[in-house]
């Protein structure tokens, strides 16, 4: 019955233009969502609905315009135009309605309950993206970042700031211990936010004797030592003697190392001397080649840092491991040492956390977690092809991680050894002057 009632008889306008709007907004709501749902159901093309609209108003209303006689012209061509309109708005509600009730069939679906403890387990923040409104927050879970996380971008990008809030994240979410290894000094304020926090800078408040084994096998332990000395270049064989220097070397190293009153620089000196005259009558060049050894170990050996690589400590470096540290090397440097020096001190501390993650087994949970700043100076890919044997980095990216070791690895290029970027579950690229292509 609406469809053939006379508004051309309305006296108050203003009535007639209210129901008029509110009509045509219902209709554009209802049309909206009949589009969207046969879009999906029937993939109609995006501009069909409307334009058909369009067309049929324009159609219906040259029609009625067209019937009109010169007496209803010089009554109301206003209220007769307004009363097709009307009639034809009423035509597609109800025409919509009928459609959405012939095409779309509801479907129920079941949701699992879901735990509001399981769902927050382990879930960490990373930021929100800005050009989406309203902001989307990004989350990533526990089982993602267990897998090792690798960071890249350019200086001054925001890389420091998004490990600090991981770390802060961290001791809330965790009471598992840390390890983070930085060259500038820019872990400092941390402090604040994470209670028991300790921030070690090795040349002012800690010191490590690199010839106590700790417990370790003392053969097993000066290979190790060896390894580390050429990993880290401060041990170069570069002459024909290189296999008579590494014998003699890790001979030299085995003796203080399981002397327990001589782990000093002097045993060192005592155990040298005494490899000499014990090899004097049976090597060849034996006297060159220990000159060669102490010329190559001349500048840990003495200067000032002795003090740092000799030091009787009272901390177990094991010990340590079971703590949340910050290793911040900036003075080593500043008393004299190069990043090599500094590679060496950290991968001392490394060894003893392989040592650690071996000796607890496997594990299905995160035990331990380890972040490293500027990690091409550990295992850079041009390292990796020089040298045959594997840095600490890529053997806790490839090994630990079943034993429970999470690793953070950050760099300014994503020019790190092919075997950290690998198994590194989630890359977090800021910006960066790398092609793109480089990164995936």
């Amino acid at each position: 019955m609406l469809l053939f009632i006379d508004f051309t008889n309305l006296n108050n306008e203003k009535m007639y233009y209210a129901l008029f709007i509110f009509l045509t907004c219902l209709n554009f709501l209802h049309l909206k969502n009949t589009y969207h749902k046969l879009k999906s159901k029937h993939k109609i093309n995006s501009s069909i609905l409307p334009l058909t609209c369009l067309i049929s108003i324009i159609v219906y209303l040259l029609f009625e315009l067209s019937k009109l006689s010169d007496q209803q012209q010089s009554i109301s061509r206003f209220h007769v135009i307004f009363t097709t309109l009307f009639t034809f708005e009423l035509i597609i509600f109800i025409s919509s309605r009928s459609i959405l009730k012939k095409t779309i069939k509801p479907i129920d679906i079941v949701l699992p309950e879901i735990k509001r403890s399981d769902r927050l387990k382990g879930k960490m923040f990373l930021g929100s993206i800005k050009s989406e409104s309203p902001k989307k927050k990004i989350y990533i879970q526990e089982c993602d970042y267990q897998k090792h996380i690798f960071v890249n971008g350019l200086t001054g990008m925001g890389k420091t700031n998004l490990i600090k809030m991981i770390l802060i994240q961290i001791s809330q979410l965790y009471e598992t211990p840390f390890l983070l290894i930085e060259f500038k000094g820019e872990y400092e304020e941390l402090s604040t936010y994470i209670s028991d926090l300790e921030i070690l800078k090795p040349g002012f408040n800690f010191s490590i004797n690199i010839f106590n084994p700790m417990g370790e096998d003392p053969r097993i332990y000066a290979e190790k030592l060896f390894n580390l000395l050429v990993s880290c270049q401060i041990i170069t064989f570069q002459e024909e003697y290189s296999a008579q220097m590494e014998k003699i070397l890790i001979e030299i190293l085995y003796c203080v190392c399981q002397d327990k009153n001589r782990h000093n620089w002097e045993g060192f000196s005592y155990y040298t001397e005494k490899i000499r005259n014990q090899y004097q009558d049976h090597i060849v060049n034996v006297n060159q080649t220990i000159i060669s050894i102490q010329n190559r170990i001349r500048r840990i050996e003495t200067g000032p840092l002795k003090s740092i690589f000799d030091c009787e400590s009272d901390v177990s470096l094991k010990d340590l491991m079971n703590k949340r540290l910050v290793i911040d090397l900036s003075e080593l440097i500043r008393l004299g040492g190069n990043k090599n020096d500094a590679v060496f001190f950290a991968n001392v501390l490394f060894n003893n956390l392989w040592v650690k993650n071996l000796e607890g087994g496997k594990s299905d949970r995160i035990k331990h977690f380890t972040v490293i700043e500027d990690s091409i100076f550990f295992s850079s890919d041009s390292n990796t092809k020089l040298h045959k044997n594997t840095s600490y980095i890529e053997d806790m990216a490839l090994l630990l991680r079943g034993t429970g070791e999470c690793l953070f690895t950050i760099n300014t290029r994503p020019t790190i050894s092919e075997n950290v970027m690998a198994n590194a579950g989630v890359l977090i690229s800021f910006q960066t002057s790398y092609d793109q292509k480089v990164m995936s």
